[in-house]
């Protein structure tokens, strides 16, 4: 490896490694997805467990988002941009640059399951393997002039081209949707517990009337990202499977999922509380 400036603006942004960190981060990513739905089950189910709002942040914390950080901190570790010349293709990661010689890679193959992310294995001819994790793989395999058409690239090109949306809609996916229904519970607790919207202003002051807002905000807020989890769960199964039956029609099936999913996470969320409220 040798020093280098930035990489292209128009490089392929992935991170590179060798295969065993393939398997840490997928672990990280597995155990961080089985966790939110044990979380969930728990939350429905509620035996034996008295899962208030302390005892949910800190489920939520172990079981999914330190193994969460942890992968992405990896991630972030080897994040790397890919360019290709006339003769290599060149991984620009960290400040420093890697080499790779076109004549000198034997293979190039897809992952069959995309974990811990979409990607693909880089087989060089010394023997040595390079787990290369990128949204899209398909693009790096048409640089190296490799075949892009098997369902799985074609999954990852669909699912690539439906996550390209601004940093913010993470915000208005949870916190600020969350806004709603966590409104409507929280005024339906101050009148139960306190007589009126304001009861507990008048009672305690504005620093505990706040303070219980923000519980059942933040409470609401994970609540949601238990229900997308499980969702994007079923989404991701299913254009799988559509991947693999119809390859041709993946990104038109991408495309009916996605609606199909928010339909799932706004409406299903809405009327989950509609029932809760149902005398």
């Amino acid at each position: 490896m040798t020093r280098e400036d930035a990489a292209p603006a128009d490089a392929l942004a992935g991170a590179v490694y060798a295969p065993g960190w393939r398997v840490v981060i997928a672990a990280l990513r597995i155990w961080s997805r089985a966790g939110l739905l044990l979380v969930m089950a728990l939350v429905v189910r509620g035996i034996d467990l008295d899962m208030t709002p302390l005892v949910l942040f800190r489920a939520v914390a172990v079981a999914a988002a330190l193994p969460a950080l942890a992968a992405w901190l990896l991630e972030h570790a080897f994040a790397a941009r890919f360019t290709r010349d006339t003769i290599q293709l060149v991984a620009h990661a960290r400040g420093r640059r890697l080499e790779i010689p076109l004549d000198a890679v034997a293979d190039a193959l897809a992952w069959h399951v995309p974990l811990p992310c979409p990607g693909l294995t880089l087989r060089l001819r010394t023997g040595r393997s390079l787990a290369v994790a990128l949204d899209d793989p398909g693009a790096l395999l048409v640089l190296l002039d490799a075949d892009c058409s098997r369902p799985i690239v074609r999954w990852a090109a669909a699912r690539a081209r439906a996550r390209r949306a601004a940093w913010y809609w993470r915000l208005v996916r949870y916190p600020v949707f969350g806004l709603v229904p966590g409104a409507i519970l929280f005024r339906t607790h101050q009148w139960i517990a306190y007589g009126g919207t304001f009861g507990q202003y008048y009672l305690l002051g504005l620093r505990a009337y706040l303070g219980t807002f923000l519980i059942y905000w933040t409470t609401v807020t994970i609540y949601l990202a238990l229900w997308s989890n499980l969702w994007r769960l079923v989404a991701e199964a299913i254009t799988l499977v559509g991947a693999w039956a119809a390859p041709a029609d993946v990104a038109a099936l991408r495309h009916r999922v996605e609606r199909a999913w928010a339909l799932s996470y706004y409406g299903g969320a809405l009327l989950v509380l509609v029932l809760r409220l149902l005398p």
